[in-house]
């Protein structure tokens, strides 16, 4: 799926007037087995391209929940690029029918669990107050994801609940809450530590919470890592992943000098 940095920025807009989500993307994979080693889409043209072929293949194979789920997958990764709201919304809709159908066919999915809830994200960014009612369903999805398998994509359900619970109000006005959002950083960074956006995340928020201890602590551990890291995410296809993570480590250096 594309780099998604700006999923679940709808929850912490002034004051749930203006509302939104997103989230571990990577580029499309042949198989729903192996998207660890894939980077994000990062170009409208590849998602749309992405988008029409694995909707091709799920309406000639309508019963495979791999086909159902890719389809799902698509269907945020092209929403990722799209600004018209109605637009958005309909990719949403039809995300949430493939990875619900998906899910019939094999309910203990964490592929199908994740892009579930990332679609409802979408669908979240095209509302203002009906982004309420998406929330619990994100919220429910990750957490399920989770217990299926919390290894999934590199701990993607632990990050961008992480990301949720972060970015959204406190109760009792919504599900926001540092101590889980830590809790959910920490475990993707422990079970995907080979993963530079786990990393970046954590760090980033604990520079927003004026944790600078343990800010400086991570970013550590991470820039010791960083030159094996650019071995593993290597090629022409990281690029221009890599120049968005180089940005934002490039913007923790400054904040914790």
């Amino acid at each position: 799926m594309p780099y998604p940095s700006n999923q679940f920025n709808f929850l912490s807009t002034a004051k749930w007037s203006l509302m939104m989500l997103l989230l571990c993307a990577f580029a499309f994979a042949s198989s729903a087995k192996d998207w660890d080693m894939h980077p994000p889409v990062t170009s409208e043209t590849k998602a749309r391209e992405l988008y029409e072929a694995t909707q091709k293949t799920w309406q000639a194979n309508p019963k495979s929940a791999e086909t159902s789920v890719l389809f799902a997958r698509a269907c945020f990764d092209l929403g990722e690029f799209i600004t018209h709201k109605s637009t958005k919304a309909d990719l949403a809709k039809e995300g949430i029918a493939a990875a619900e159908a998906s899910l019939a066919i094999e309910p203990k999915s964490a592929h199908a669990r994740f892009y579930l809830g990332m679609n409802h994200g979408q669908l979240a960014r095209t509302k203002t107050l009906g982004a309420l009612a998406e929330v619990k369903h994100i919220e429910s999805n990750l957490l399920k994801g989770i217990e299926i398998d919390e290894t999934f994509q590199n701990a993607c359900n632990h990050l961008y609940i992480g990301i949720l619970y972060k970015n959204a109000p406190g109760w009792p006005a919504s599900v926001g809450s540092r101590k889980k959002a830590r809790h959910h950083f920490e475990r993707a960074v422990a079970l995907a530590p080979n993963y530079p956006y786990n990393h970046l995340r954590l760090i980033e928020a604990l520079i927003e919470w004026n944790d600078d201890n343990d800010a400086t602590k991570a970013y550590a551990t991470f820039k010791r890592m960083l030159p094996e890291l650019r071995q593993i995410y290597s090629g022409e296809e990281w690029n221009a992943i890599w120049k968005q993570w180089d940005q934002r480590l490039s913007n923790i250096e400054k904040d914790l000098n």
